[in-house]
């Protein structure tokens, strides 16, 4: 009768001890999931499917569809579909992003562990918007600018810490003083996305 209660006992302690391993490795999750950004979500679906498009719903309540694969501090790009439905290169500021419409798989692979977030980091995940805008300007790119009012095409001539100097012109011309029809000042704070 004594060793019927002490493997009654120790089947018990058993089972609670397994029930406390998976009561911490629940809230480990818990908290793993906490400390989540969108960014973080962004960069794991890309890593699970680099083909995944997401629908973007921005600030000014438009959407954008995304193929995102370069992520930045603030910022995310990709293949988006243009005018024509021709795929253009896409930058979005995250700032501009009011949500995110994913699958029932998306959300799934968006929660998938990444591991070493430093080690799986490429090197632009440093980079913040306005190193990108100022790239931009160095290689005289033609873009559309699209903000919270309305969207510019032309050539980022300048950047500043909060807006950049766009000089419009009609799209796919060369930037040429004759055929700039005005200088723009814009605030980052109200742009939604540059296609290059």
């Amino acid at each position: 009768m004594r060793w019927e209660n002490l493997f009654d006992d120790l089947e018990n302690q058993l089972a609670s001890e397994l029930e406390n391993e998976v009561d911490l490795r629940v809230e480990d999750e818990r908290l793993r999931l906490a400390k989540l950004t969108l960014l973080d979500r962004l960069v794991a679906l890309s890593a699970v499917d680099p083909t995944s498009s997401v629908r973007l719903v921005l600030t000014d309540g438009s959407r954008l569809s995304l193929t995102p694969s370069l992520f930045g501090a603030d910022w995310c790009a990709g293949l988006s579909p243009g005018p024509g439905l021709r795929e253009s290169f896409c930058i979005v500021p995250l700032e501009a992003v009011s949500g995110v419409a994913l699958s029932p798989d998306q959300i799934a692979a968006s929660l998938t562990p990444s591991g070493d977030a430093t080690a799986a980091s490429p090197p632009s995940r440093g980079l913040r918007l306005g190193s990108i805008l100022r790239d931009l300007c160095r290689r005289r790119e033609n873009v559309e600018i699209v903000g919270t009012s309305d969207r510019l095409f032309g050539t980022i001539d300048r950047v500043g810490d909060d807006h950049f100097d766009l000089a419009i012109h009609e799209l796919g011309t060369s930037r040429q003083q004759a055929k700039v029809s005005e200088i723009r000042l814009v605030p980052v704070a109200q742009l939604l996305f540059v296609r290059v």
